[in-house]
C-alpha cells in the first residue's frame, strides 16, 4: 500500500516550482559574484583583478560599480 501525505506532495510541488524558476548560471556568474563580494568586503581592486584574471583594471571595476558601494 502506498501512502502519500498531503504535506509531502505540497513540499515536493513547491520544491519543483522553485527549481523551475531558477535562472541558469555558470562560471562567469559565480566569478562575478565572488568579485563583487570581495570588493564589498574591502579587498583591494588590484587583488581582485589578479584573482579574476582581468588584463584591464576597468573590467574589474565593473563589479565594484555594480555593487554600488565603495568600501
Amino acid at each position: 500500500m502506498v501512502v502519500t501525505g498531503f504535506g509531502a506532495e505540497t513540499a515536493r510541488d513547491r520544491y519543483v516550482a522553485d527549481a523551475e524558476s531558477l535562472q541558469p548560471s555558470g562560471f562567469h556568474d559565480l566569478k562575478g559574484k565572488g568579485a563583487t563580494d570581495m570588493w564589498l568586503s574591502g579587498i583591494p581592486i588590484e587583488r581582485i583583478q589578479a584573482l579574476c584574471g582581468h588584463k584591464d583594471k576597468a573590467t574589474t571595476e565593473i563589479y565594484a560599480r555594480a555593487a554600488g558601494e565603495n568600501p
